[in-house]
C-alpha cells in the first residue's frame, strides 16, 4: 500500500473536520438529521462544549448516539464515554443506554453480563423499563442463568414501578 493510500483516510478526515468546525451548530443538526453521522459527531461536540449554543450534555448524547447508529466510531466512543460517566453518577437512565450499548454490541463489544449488571443499577435507580428489561435476561438466560422466578419477580417490580407493558409478564 502506498504511503498516499495510507494517509488518504486521515486527510479526509482531517478535512471533514475542517469543514464541520467551520459551520453553525444548527447546520451540523441539518445535516445529521439527513444522515451525515460525522456531523452528527461535530454538533454533539458544540452542545457538550457549549460552542454557539448553550451547553446540553442530553443533547450531545443524543447526537453521538445517533452518529454511533450512522456506524460513526468516534460517536459511539463519546456515547459511551458521556453514558460512563453518568452512570458513575447514579444517573438511571445513563445506566440504562450503557447497558443497552453492552447488551446489542452498539458500538462496544457486546457483553451480556456487564449489561445485565448496567440494567440491576438502572433497575434499583428507579429505571421501572430496566427491571422489566432485567427480567428479559432472566426469562431469556442473557448473561445469567434462566431464572423464571427471579424475572417474574422483575416484571412485578416494573409493573408496581410504572412499567404498565411488564404488567401482563408478572405472575
Amino acid at each position: 500500500m502506498t504511503v498516499r493510500a495510507r494517509l488518504y483516510p486521515i486527510l479526509a478526515a482531517l478535512a471533514a473536520a475542517t469543514v464541520a468546525c467551520s459551520k453553525s451548530p444548527a447546520a451540523l443538526e441539518a445535516e445529521c438529521e439527513k444522515g451525515t453521522a460525522a456531523s452528527c459527531v461535530a454538533a454533539g461536540d458544540a452542545y457538550l462544549a457549549g460552542q454557539g449554543v448553550a451547553k446540553d450534555g442530553d443533547k450531545a448524547s443524543m447526537l453521538f448516539e445517533r452518529a454511533c447508529e450512522g456506524r460513526n466510531t468516534a460517536g459511539c466512543d463519546k456515547a459511551r464515554q458521556l453514558y460512563e460517566q453518568g452512570c458513575a453518577k447514579n444517573v438511571g437512565g445513563a445506566c440504562s443506554l450503557l447497558g443497552r450499548m453492552y447488551l446489542e454490541g452498539f458500538g462496544v463489544a457486546e457483553d451480556q453480563p456487564k449489561a445485565l449488571g448496567l440494567y440491576k443499577k438502572a433497575c434499583d435507580l428507579g429505571q421501572a423499563v430496566d427491571c422489566s428489561n432485567l427480567a428479559m435476561m432472566y426469562a431469556d438466560g442473557k448473561g445469567v442463568a434462566a431464572d423464571p422466578v427471579m424475572a417474574a419477580s422483575l416484571y412485578k417490580k416494573a409493573c408496581d414501578a410504572g412499567f404498565k407493558d411488564a404488567c401482563a409478564k408478572a405472575r
